[in-house]
């Protein structure tokens, strides 16, 4: 029971991770990549390492897209002599919570749930 209720609160943070990038997508009107997005969440529920891989890496590109969002944006600001500290701010921290998520996969509690290989010494 313990391990299923600290199973789930790893989860929390790659979820709310999606969920942002499919808001983000949504914004964009990214049909495409939104619908991507959404179809990860079903991916978080089977126990399989390579849907436990492919969560982890879209994870990470969409960190990087987070970044690349935030370069254009706080630039744009710049550029047009607006206020753009507090837009970094979110978007930096928005772009790190998700590469944190990411790395949740390295964990031995997810790396076991998703029946990763673990390397003995």
């Amino acid at each position: 029971m313990k391990n299923k209720i600290l199973t789930t609160l790893l989860m929390v943070p790659i979820f709310l991770s999606v969920l942002l990038g499919v808001a983000h997508f949504f914004r964009g009107s990214q049909t495409f990549l939104q619908v991507c997005c959404v179809l990860l969440l079903p991916l978080l529920i089977f126990r399989h390492p390579i849907s436990g891989r492919i969560v982890q890496v879209a994870l990470m590109l969409l960190s990087i897209e987070w970044g690349f969002t935030a370069y254009q944006l706080v630039t744009a600001r710049m550029a047009a002599d607006e206020d753009w500290q507090r837009l970094a701010a979110i978007l930096i921290a928005v772009t790190l919570f998700t590469l944190f998520s990411s790395s949740l996969f390295i964990t031995r509690r997810l790396a076991t749930f998703y029946c990763f290989k673990q390397k003995t010494n």
